[in-house]
């Protein structure tokens, strides 16, 4: 990034142009309404913001950088290298039941510990290789999966 003279505002410029994917913002206010949403994430608070803020600012757990004065990320701090998994036990010990969706193999972390999980719109690759993973192309079906899992 210093090599090609890139800074944190350049970044989040980047970040902010991109939009949700087709139906999700309905997705997360409708699924608001019966449950908490919580955004397990191998991002950076920083970079995630413009995001967030397009999706009414949900709780997001993630990693954060360093950033100098002058707008330079001089770093990076993890959470934890089981970030997903952790939040998910977390959770747990507080008495909260935990449904966990997601897109790709980082997320199988907190599979293995949620009470229950699904994949939307993940690969084919990754989804055909773990069978035992109801997955979902589209939100109708993942929130109808949400509400009868959570019955």
């Amino acid at each position: 990034m210093n090599r090609e003279g890139l800074k944190l505002s350049d970044i989040q410029e980047a970040s902010s142009v991109l939009d949700l994917l087709p139906g999700a913002e309905d997705f997360l206010n409708r699924i608001r309404e019966d449950f908490q949403v919580v955004i397990l994430s191998d991002t950076f608070h920083e970079i995630a913001s413009p995001l967030m803020e397009k999706m009414g600012h949900p709780l997001l757990l993630c990693h954060t950088l360093t950033v100098d004065a002058e707008d330079n990320i001089t770093g990076y701090k993890l959470r934890d290298k089981k970030a997903k998994r952790q939040a998910i036990l977390g959770f747990q010990s507080m008495g909260y039941r935990c449904l966990a969706a997601g897109d790709s193999f980082n997320d199988l972390q907190m599979f293995e510990v949620a009470d229950k999980g699904f994949f939307i719109n993940a690969p084919q690759s990754i989804s055909s290789s773990m069978p035992n993973i109801p997955s979902f192309n589209n939100y109708s079906d993942l929130f109808a999966a949400l509400n009868e899992a959570s019955s």
